[in-house]
């Protein structure tokens, strides 16, 4: 495992080490971070590579974080969430307690499962974006089958939940 220390100190979290920090604009940045106007403090990318995952369907893994000052919890929750309202519930995290919520897009041959948590502490709004996307290549340029060669599915609800999970501060 890695460690990730916000620069301000107020935060810090683990992520897996095979993942980079990857902050440059060539990198996926997940919507609801870019939909809020706010920069990411941090991106942890995985991009698979080798036999391990020739047979799945997995793109890559993204957990973003990013913070920014707001004047109210209300306010935070409306930069969390974007302009498209989504169905919250609460979890709490080594006792803080976070706002969440999952949204799924898809189209033709690829998708995108997507976890969004959220805390308001002493004026600053914490965001944590987890994405796992996939992609079906075969289906379009005939390489392999419908099924991408083995289910090799990915969970991003407990990916992120244990990113999360890991943060003191």
């Amino acid at each position: 495992m890695a460690t990730y220390t916000d620069p301000a100190g107020d935060l810090s979290f683990d992520y897996p080490a095979v993942r980079k920090i990857a902050n440059s604009a060539n990198n996926y940045i997940p919507p609801y971070i870019v939909m809020a106007g706010v920069s990411p403090q941090v991106q942890v990318v995985f991009s698979p590579a080798g036999k391990v995952y020739k047979t799945t369907n997995l793109a890559n893994l993204v957990f973003v974080y990013a913070k920014t000052v707001e004047p109210s919890p209300q306010t935070g929750t409306t930069m969390a969430m974007g302009a498209q309202p989504q169905k919250t519930d609460t979890r709490t995290i080594h006792g803080l307690s976070f706002q969440h919520f999952h949204t799924f897009d898809g189209a033709m041959c690829h998708e995108a499962d997507q976890q969004v948590f959220w805390t308001y502490r002493g004026g600053t709004c914490y965001v944590f974006q987890g994405d796992r996307n996939t992609t079906y290549p075969g289906m379009v340029d005939g390489q392999r089958g419908a099924d991408g060669g083995g289910d090799g599915r990915v969970n991003a609800a407990s990916e992120c939940d244990s990113r999360v999970d890991s943060i003191s501060g």
